[in-house]
């Protein structure tokens, strides 16, 4: 009876093993405990075998084989301590050496074919069976030496691994268990193997092997529920996937065939040995077969993949099993045996194969006719082995009746479930249509409460997920209402997130589903805040699946169980949870675009400031909402200098100095109402003030304060000055309605620009100037056609000898009122518009006339000087225009001189010089005009190849008011000297200035002095009173 109890555990010893390394093939703690339960079987096995062996020399045998058990297992055991404990010595290759080399030696010495082998056994029957009667020899105290040190040792270490985890008050119970079954284990161990050595109490069979089961199974089941067969090394724990769970039935299917014909073979060694004491290589060879057969059984849907060819593999299985067993009773007509033919049937029927069936069935009718004819008539005694056979037959076929059975009511299930699935899903995506941030919560709700109908979860949550994965919100939760409130401890909801962030990180990592079918299986290791979670509230069973929009994780939709599930009804339930999940993407994707749509809209991309849409909508809620009591100052904020900055450094650059300058304006104006940006360089202020303007005008004045100092910005540039200018609008006296609001701050901006202070508040005067400009520009989109410019000259006067040299043409309009309209007032209109193309080159044909008219009368050839644009300057085809006019009107290119001032000579130095080479090239003379009136560059000046300086009349007006002034005058006129050019003064208007001029040896002069401008006619008139 002892050796078929020993025989009975080495069996559970391999389901144990199996179990460990079936959930995870790579965990080290799984493969460590595999080879402890092989060692374990191995040692029951041989040992149960050696005490019912027939002759003593089996015994002895069998005793030998077991030193691959209990030689080796205490090696393995302190390994898998070791591990557990995540030891440092198991770094150093040495370690491995020191627990090995022990069990190495064991098997030198007490193997079959060792050194000491079956000299150290005298085996004696007994009531229990063979024991070992050889008296204790100086090896044996090798081998207590090996039990004491490494179980020790291995004990210590495993009891300081529990300590730590015996903190967890959740495992606390389960610590103490343990250790109370290995309490028992070591006194067991004492009073049975030990104590009878010493004792020399030699018929009493040594049962180590039994009594370490109960470890064994504490071991077990404490890994289990620690969740530790699940431990993955630094990847996250091994909870079950959607692809995982979508297990094929006939995988189970084949596996529960195989594990039966293992354990007929494991069942039929135990009878035909143990009970009926047949002959043990026999009992051995006929175990065999049906081991083989089961193992195969197992693997062919491993191996293949294709169905028609597993159902094809499972008849030849099934062909040569029924010829084998019909061989080995052949003498008896298989007996009992030929009922096994029921089961084969009933597994064809379940594969689902007709074409199988009718084969195994012609194969099984073949050996029936053949007994029919070689054993007519047979006379046999049926034994307790057919009984055995019989019952376990019948046992099998009910239970494939009732796989049958269920298979069909579950199909039945399914779809009646399956109907009540689809008509709430419908419900619950028609709630989703009209899904709305201000409803969102309710619908989340109810979607819920209506899934809760189909899905049975306890509790239920959606969390959000931030952009950067580092932030988790609860969006919504469900708890199911026939819970007790007060049945699990209260998490906030921060504690919450923090348990169940590694559930998230491994979501976010792997970008699929989770499912866990049982908590326990949690490792404590790694995992232990979202396992202590789980437990806490009760929890056996969970899933959490990913919210996609738009290729990225929004969200993480989890569903809670007190009960545990298995794989099939997680497969089940992940279908429907991933549809909710798209549903759910679905709308946050939609709310998602109405967000961006509303922030298209609403909001500025680089600032994200509000823009011009919602600075209206602002005001105008203000406005209409009755806050007109309130005094609101709207200030236009503009960048002047923007477009410089980003044709120099770049629109990268520029956008980083938009971003920064937006940033101190939101740290200026923390009390405003509103600040938009409303355009590429524009920002827009709307604040409340006491009603005094000087209030408004501080502030103001601490905008420009504030960014009189440079910008910092992240690009590597160095630090950026920007110029800005504000103009200013008042509710209510600048106007009650926003359009006149923001238009007159925008007016008030353009006054500003013009000003010292780069202030200006908006008043009517800026109103009747704007309107002014506008009439005016649109008139003289009309001039040139209606003749409303004409020229006047102004005679510039040699200074050595007082007559006229040259003249210089001065563009004139007359208004509509017959006044003369000042240029500085059009130029700048015609300079925008592009109209000073056409008028600038009407104004050189002009003054060409205006020559040839002279020449014609008898006058001598003047120089004709007229002043150039910089807009028209630097356009790409002015030479070419030039060089046109000249053509056409036939006149000497000497006579022609171009002004121009500095600033149109400032942008793309080299682009310009080539320009003035190429009038010089020809003949026409190029005039500095208006020089000293801004700021000069003498490298400029050095680089292009100009014929005459024209000094500007704000020098001339204040030669002898101081020595200073006087001697820039000398300067300017040593300049031109040192260039070898001429030079002309404008604004000459007294005796002084000229005497002045011509002891400093300037050349030539032009002022009301010597004359004011003149019509063409009163030119001659001029010239021949010279004459």
């Amino acid at each position: 009876m002892l050796s078929i109890i020993i025989y009975a555990i080495g069996f559970f010893y391999v389901l144990f093993g199996v179990y460990a390394i079936s959930i995870y093939k790579k965990g080290t703690i799984n493969r460590l405990f595999l080879l402890m339960t092989i060692s374990l079987a191995i040692w029951s096995f041989s040992y149960s075998v050696a005490l019912a062996a027939h002759t003593a020399e089996q015994s002895i045998f069998w005793r030998c084989v077991t030193v691959f058990g209990w030689g080796i297992i205490y090696s393995i055991f302190l390994h898998f301590v070791l591990v557990l404990g995540n030891s440092r010595l198991l770094k150093r290759r040495m370690t491995l050496v020191v627990i090995y080399l022990p069990a190495i030696i064991n098997i030198i010495l007490y193997a079959p074919f060792g050194i000491f082998g079956p000299k150290q056994y005298k085996m004696v029957q007994t009531q229990f069976g063979w024991v070992n009667t050889f008296p204790t020899t100086v090896d044996s105290y090798w081998l207590f030496f090996y039990y004491i040190a490494f179980g020790v040792v291995s004990i210590v270490l495993l009891f300081r691994w529990l300590g730590k985890v015996e903190s967890n008050a959740l495992l606390k119970n389960d610590v103490f268990q343990f250790k109370l079954s290995f309490y028992l284990t070591v006194v067991l161990g004492i009073a049975t193997d030990i104590l009878p050595d010493i004792l020399e109490i030699k018929l009493f069979p040594k049962i180590a092997v039994l009594i370490l089961f109960i470890p064994a199974i504490a071991l077990f089941l404490t890994l289990k529920k620690f969740g530790l067969f699940l431990e993955k090394k630094k990847t996250a724990p091994q909870y079950l996937t959607y692809g995982r769970l979508m297990t094929n039935d006939r995988l189970i299917l084949f596996r529960i065939v195989g594990y039966i014909f293992i354990a007929s073979g494991v069942i039929s060694f135990l009878i035909g040995f143990f009970i009926m004491r047949g002959p043990l290589e026999i009992e051995f060879l006929l175990s065999l077969r049906p081991v083989f057969m089961g193992i195969v059984t197992a693997l062919v849907p491993i191996v293949i993949k294709n169905q028609t060819n597993q159902n094809t593999m499972f008849l030849l299985i099934s062909v040569a099993g029924t010829l084998l067993f019909s061989l080995e009773y052949f003498e008896t007509g298989a007996i009992t045996i030929w009922a096994i033919y029921v089961i084969f049937f009933l597994l064809t029927v379940i594969l689902g194969n007709k074409i199988h069936s009718i084969i195994f069935a012609l194969v099984s009718i073949v050996v029936q006719i053949i007994f029919f004819i070689t054993q007519p008539e047979i006379v046999v005694t049926v034994g307790r082995t057919d009984y055995v056979a019989r019952i376990a037959i019948i046992v099998l076929s009910y239970a494939i009746t009732q796989f049958l059975m269920t298979l069909q009511t579950v199909r039945m299930q399914k779809y009646e479930k399956s109907t009540k699935e689809q008509s709430i899903l419908e419900r619950i995506s028609s709630k989703f249509i009209s899904y709305s941030k201000d409803d969102a919560e309710e619908k989340l709700n109810e979607m819920f409460e209506m899934s809760a109908e189909i899905l049975n979860f306890d509790y239920a949550y959606l969390l959000e997920i931030s952009p950067d994965y580092e932030n988790t919100t609860f969006v919504s939760t469900y708890v199911n209402s026939s819970l007790d409130e007060d049945s699990s401890p209260y998490y906030s909801e921060v504690d919450a997130k923090n348990a169940i962030s590694s559930i998230c990180e491994s979501i976010i990592t792997s970008k699929q589903p989770i499912v866990c079918d049982d908590v326990t299986g949690i490792s404590i290791r790694e995992y232990e805040s979202a396992r202590n979670y789980f437990m806490a509230k009760e929890i056996n069973s969970f899933s959490a699946l990913p919210v996609f929009v738009d290729e990225r994780i929004h969200g993480i939709l989890v569903v809670e169980y007190r009960s545990c599930n298995d794989k099939h009804t997680w497969e089940n339930r992940l279908s429907i949870l991933k549809i909710l999940t798209n549903v759910l993407a679905d709308a946050r994707k939609k709310l998602l675009y109405e967000k961006r749509l509303h922030e298209f809209a609403y909001f500025d991309e680089t600032t994200k400031m509000a823009n011009y849409n919602m600075l209206r909508k602002t005001l105008e809620s203000i406005l209409q909402n009755g806050e007109e009591s309130k005094n609101i100052a709207i200030l236009n904020i503009e960048i002047e200098n923007l477009k410089l900055i980003n044709d120099t450094f770049g629109h990268v650059v520029g956008e980083q100095v938009i971003i920064k300058f937006a940033s101190i304006l939101e740290n200026l104006f923390q009390d405003c109402i509103i600040i938009s940006r409303t355009g590429a360089k524009e920002f827009i202020v709307v604040l409340t003030y006491c009603g005094n303007k000087d209030e408004v005008k501080d502030r103001a004045q601490e905008v420009i304060n504030t960014f009189s100092s440079p910008l910092l910005t992240e690009t590597g540039v160095e630090a950026l000055f920007v110029i800005i200018n504000i103009g200013i609008s008042l509710y209510p006296q600048d106007g009650k309605d926003v359009n006149v609001l923001l238009e007159s701050a925008e007016l008030a901006g353009n006054e500003a620009e013009h000003s010292d202070s780069k202030i200006a508040f908006y008043t009517s005067i800026i109103k009747e100037h704007i309107t002014e400009t506008t009439l005016l520009t649109n008139r003289l989109f009309r001039s040139l056609q209606n003749n409303e410019f004409y020229l006047e000259f102004q005679p510039q006067i040699n200074l050595a000898t007082g007559k006229t040299v040259g003249v210089e043409s001065l563009l004139r309009l007359t208004s509509e009122d017959n006044k003369i309209v000042d240029p500085d007032r059009f130029i700048p209109i015609l300079e925008t518009t592009g109209l000073i193309y056409d008028v600038g080159a009407w104004a050189l044909k002009q003054s060409i006339m205006a020559h040839q008219r002279l020449v014609m009368k008898g006058f001598p050839p003047l120089r004709f000087s007229v002043n150039v644009s910089a807009v028209q300057f630097q356009r790409f085809n002015f030479v070419d225009a030039i060089s046109k006019i000249i053509e056409e009107c036939q006149i000497e290119s000497q006579y022609i001189e171009l002004e121009l001032t500095e600033s149109a000579l400032s942008e793309n130095l080299s682009e310009m010089i080539e320009k003035v080479s190429e009038l010089k090239k020809l003949g026409v003379s190029i005039a500095i005009d208006d020089f000293g009136k801004g700021y000069s560059s003498l490298h400029r000046l050095e680089a292009i190849p100009f014929d005459r300086i024209k000094i500007d009349k704000s020098i001339t007006d204040n030669i002898n008011l101081g020595r200073r002034t006087n001697i820039v005058t000398e300067m300017i006129i040593s300049l031109a000297n040192a260039f070898k050019t001429y030079t002309t003064v404008e604004g000459v208007e007294t005796k002084n200035q000229v005497d002045f001029l011509k002891e400093l040896g300037c050349h030539e002069a032009q002022g009301y002095y010597f004359s004011k401008p003149l019509s063409i006619d009163k030119l001659e008139e001029f010239l021949r009173n010279e004459i």
